[in-house]
């Protein structure tokens, strides 16, 4: 199995088992809605967590006095660079918050480490101005790759379950109906101190290198904006350490919310019925975090074992959701409010008192407060002899509580019986229209009139440690109960 997966799976493993993707996560929670979408309309669903007007379409659909699901999911999902670990690692020996040296041209222990730039020539001539430039082409490169990590660079996984009831009577002219959504969330992003080159300067800086002979030991070089030169005489070679504050922050959230929705209908006539919503939810959330500069980091695989001895911060908050609802029996539309209120949470305090670059220090600061964003979703669908056809779209962008970004667009459709073996089917495609931009292809199954089974894959992939692996994939399954 591979090596990063494993270390993946051992973080999710020891999250709450009681614990469905964050907002941000899969383009819907554990279960069907895996491959539906976030859609509330199809008469297979239960929940209304998506929407709580629909509270009035589900009980319609219902004939016992409780209808419930319970789903179990999990997810894997990797920014766009290839081989990522084995790229932060290697950078990691370019990058040190403790140069070997640095002082001018005093130091005497350098060498060890750095990227290598090849011969410097005749110790008594050096070609100091095409050192230089290899510098800046090592710059150059190293600042890119910087820039990639910290833009495409990320890794996360999820453990989550969801906990769907509707109670099918009437209470004061509506319908209860209760969600327990939670999971277990770990995720690594890329924070880029830019590199700054001045060659002039640089060249200045080097002006003691003339006068080495090759008797001397290794010498190190303070050539500005924090980079370090190495000349070693005695190899006539010589490498090239940066100084810099770029880092990766590890992030777990432990999330659990307790959704009551209430749902009545607010005008009926022959053309269709249309209801309200809402659904109050108290929300417990664990949350840790871990900033560690590249150029410290051994085993960047070890990150995701990190976080896990981490100490995780508590806290509480209350948010609402909120929604509309049109049935008009073989279509329906609807709009919902995802977190009304914008329930703000606060990451455990990083120490920042080894970071030189205030920059750095900002962005870390500035991202220890998170919210779960207001986000306005629209849907609709058509619906006969058990046919239906789905579809959902985030009208704006929004940020989980890690920090990723995302805005779902979905289209699915399947087909549902009375069937006692296979009562139903499903296919769906979802595309995140913001973050990582990425397409999941979605299938699932009904089985033994209880059982819900569905798979989601993206269309494309990267490399991890050799091993060519789908960017992401989330498997769910659960089941149906009523009586």
């Amino acid at each position: 199995m591979n090596k990063v997966f494993r270390q993946c799976l051992l973080a999710l493993a020891v999250a709450p088992l009681a614990s469905t993707a964050l907002a941000g996560g899969a383009q819907g929670t554990s279960g069907k809605t895996q491959t539906l979408g976030a859609v509330s309309g199809d008469s297979s669903l239960v929940g209304t967590y998506h929407n709580p007007a629909s509270g009035i379409y589900a009980a319609k659909h219902t004939s016992g006095t409780v209808r419930g699901e319970l789903a179990y999911g999990v997810q894997l999902e990797y920014g766009d660079v290839q081989d990522l670990f084995d790229l932060v690692d290697e950078l990691s020996g370019s990058l040190t918050d403790e140069p070997s040296g640095g002082d001018g041209g005093n130091g005497d222990n350098g060498g060890d480490n750095g990227s290598d730039l090849g011969s410097i020539g005749d110790i008594e001539n050096p070609q100091l101005e095409e050192l230089i430039n290899r510098v800046a082409d090592e710059a150059s490169r190293i600042g890119a790759v910087l820039a990639l990590v910290a833009t495409e660079g990320y890794a996360r996984g999820n453990l989550g379950a969801q906990l769907s009831v509707l109670i099918n009577k009437n209470i004061a002219g509506g319908v209860l109906s209760f969600d327990y959504v939670a999971s277990g969330t770990y995720g690594v992003v890329g924070v880029a101190d830019e590199i700054n080159f001045d060659a002039d300067a640089a060249l200045a800086a080097l002006t003691d290198a003339y006068n080495l002979n090759i008797t001397d030991e290794a010498q190190t070089f303070d050539i500005t904006g924090g980079i370090f030169l190495t000349v070693d005489p005695a190899t006539q070679r010589a490498s090239v350490e940066f100084d810099n504050d770029s880092l990766l922050l590890t992030r777990g959230v432990r999330l659990q919310e307790f959704v009551l929705g209430y749902s009545r209908p607010a005008f009926e006539s022959d053309a269709g019925t249309l209801s309200w919503g809402v659904a109050p939810k108290l929300i417990i959330a664990g949350l840790t975090d871990t900033a560690v500069r590249i150029g410290d980091i051994t085993d960047s695989e070890k990150l995701f074992e990190d976080i896990l001895d981490a100490e995780f911060k508590t806290d509480n908050g209350v948010g609402m959701n909120a929604g509309v609802f049109w049935d008009a029996g073989f279509y329906h539309l609807g709009a919902s409010v995802q977190n009304l209120t914008e329930t703000e949470f606060s990451f455990p305090n990083i120490d920042t008192s080894n970071y030189s670059n205030p920059e750095i220090i900002r962005r870390i600061e500035e991202s220890r407060t998170r919210k779960l964003e207001r986000q306005l979703r629209l849907e609709g669908g058509l619906g006969k002899n058990g046919w239906n056809l789905n579809a959902a779209y985030d009208t704006q962008s929004a940020k989980d509580l890690l920090g990723f970004e995302y805005q779902w667009a979905s289209i699915s459709g399947g087909y549902h019986s009375k069937s006692w073996w296979i009562p139903g089917f499903r296919l769906g495609y979802h595309k995140n229209m913001a973050g990582s931009k990425l397409s999941y292809m979605a299938a699932g199954i009904s089985l033994f009139k209880f059982f819900n089974l569905d798979f989601s894959l993206t269309n494309s992939s990267v490399t991890i440690d050799g091993d060519e692996l789908p960017r992401g994939a989330d498997l769910s399954f659960g089941f149906n109960y009523q009586f």
